[in-house]
């Protein structure tokens, strides 16, 4: 049988059948906004990692890959820590919420010792 939500004798639908679904299509860029794309990519491109430019009110700073990476782990475990920190009620879930702040506080470590706990808001 298929999904749960399935009627009983029912076809799944094309939409969701994996082996049939195809992309939707979507309109090409306006020539403007093309080319503000690349006037965008051509600033971050020739900014110096560290360095950073505001852009529409938004401040952007170049960073290695690594510190790239870091950031991404970091925001992402934080995101899980306050989302079961809010519900945790079994031995499991406060398991896993202090697994997680040991990893939380190793990528912390990492970027101190990158010089990039400003981009955490943290300091040294």
């Amino acid at each position: 049988m298929g999904h749960a939500t399935d009627q009983p004798g029912s076809q799944p639908s094309p939409a969701h059948d994996p082996k049939t679904c195809t992309p939707a299509e979507t309109a090409p860029l306006p020539d403007p906004a093309i080319a503000a794309l690349h006037r965008i990519e051509a600033r971050l491109a020739a900014l110096p990692d560290g360095e950073s430019l505001t852009i529409n009110g938004t401040t952007c700073t170049a960073v290695s890959l690594p510190v790239a990476d870091l950031l991404t782990r970091h925001d992402r475990l934080q995101s899980r820590c306050r989302r079961l920190s809010a519900k945790a009620v079994t031995s499991e879930d406060y398991s896993q919420l202090l697994d997680w702040h040991v990893l939380l506080t190793d990528c912390r470590c990492q970027l101190a010792a990158a010089g990039r706990l400003d981009l955490i808001g943290a300091t040294a």
